[in-house]
C-alpha cells in the first residue's frame, strides 16, 4: 500500500468516486484509499445552489485556495500538503445495510486506535458533526459518509479528513473568507482544531508514516484486504 499523492483534487475525488463505483457487489468487499491532495476548499455539491457562489470561488481562487466540489455532504473544508484523507468503501447485503453510526464507527474505530481520541462535536470547528474524532477538545479529523442501494446490496463510502501537520490557521482564514463571501458568520477557529504532531507529541510525523500506521494497524487486524493502490 501506498499513500497517493493527487496533483489537483479533482483528480483525488475523481479517484475516490471510482473507488466507491467500482466496488463489487460481493458481501463483505473492503477497499481502502488513503491519499493527499492540493491546497484547496472541498465544498458539498449543495453549495451549488448558493447565491454569489461564482463571486466567492473566484475570490478564494484569487487567495490561492482554489475551490472543489465533492459528492458527500457537510459543510466546507479546507485541504492541504500536511492532511491525511482516507476513503473506506464496502458492501452490506440487504437495502437497509447497518446503520448511520456503525458505517461511522467503521472508519472512525481504527484511526482512535491509532491516534486516540473519542467522536463528538466541536464548537467552531469547520465542518462539525458528532462523528469528529476529537482529542482534548479540539478536532483532529472530520468525517463523511454516502450510501447507495445496488441490487440486492448496500454501498456505503466513508471518508476521513486528517490535520497531521497542516498549516490549520492559513485553512480556518480561507475557509472563514469563503463563507463570509456567501454571506455567512462562521466564526471558525483555528484553535478548535489540533494536528496529529501536536495531539501525540510527534513532531516527526508526516501524512506518510501516519498512513503507514494505520495500514500496519488494519493489516493486523484484518481490515487491509483490498487496499487500493
Amino acid at each position: 500500500m501506498s499513500l497517493n499523492w493527487f496533483p489537483d483534487m479533482p483528480a483525488a475525488l475523481a479517484a475516490e468516486e471510482a473507488l466507491f463505483e467500482s466496488m463489487p457487489t460481493e458481501t463483505g468487499a473492503r477497499q481502502w484509499l488513503m491519499w493527499q491532495g492540493q491546497k484547496s476548499l472541498v465544498v458539498p455539491r449543495t453549495f451549488l445552489r448558493r447565491p454569489g457562489l461564482q463571486k466567492a470561488v473566484a475570490r478564494s481562487r484569487q487567495a490561492g485556495w482554489p475551490v472543489f466540489m465533492r459528492q458527500t455532504g457537510g459543510d466546507v473544508v479546507p485541504q492541504g500538503p500536511g492532511t491525511l484523507n482516507i476513503s473506506l468503501a464496502w458492501v452490506e447485503e440487504g437495502s437497509r445495510g447497518s446503520s448511520i453510526i456503525q458505517g461511522y464507527a467503521a472508519i472512525c474505530d481504527p484511526i482512535r486506535t491509532v491516534l486516540g481520541g473519542s467522536c463528538g462535536s466541536v464548537a467552531s470547528a469547520f465542518c462539525d458533526g458528532a462523528f469528529n474524532i476529537v482529542i482534548n477538545g479540539r478536532k483532529l479529523a472530520g468525517t463523511a459518509q454516502r450510501r447507495r442501494r445496488k441490487g440486492p446490496h448496500t454501498l456505503v463510502l466513508a471518508h476521513a479528513l486528517i490535520l497531521v501537520d497542516e498549516d490549520i490557521e492559513a485553512g480556518v482564514a480561507a475557509t472563514n473568507d469563503f463563507l463570509c463571501s456567501l454571506g455567512q458568520t462562521p466564526g471558525l477557529r483555528a484553535d478548535a482544531h489540533v494536528n496529529a504532531t501536536e495531539a501525540l507529541c510527534d513532531y516527526a510525523l508526516t501524512p506518510a508514516r501516519l498512513a503507514n500506521r494505520l495500514f500496519v494497524h488494519l493489516a493486523q487486524s484484518d481490515l487491509a484486504p483490498g487496499m487500493a493502490a
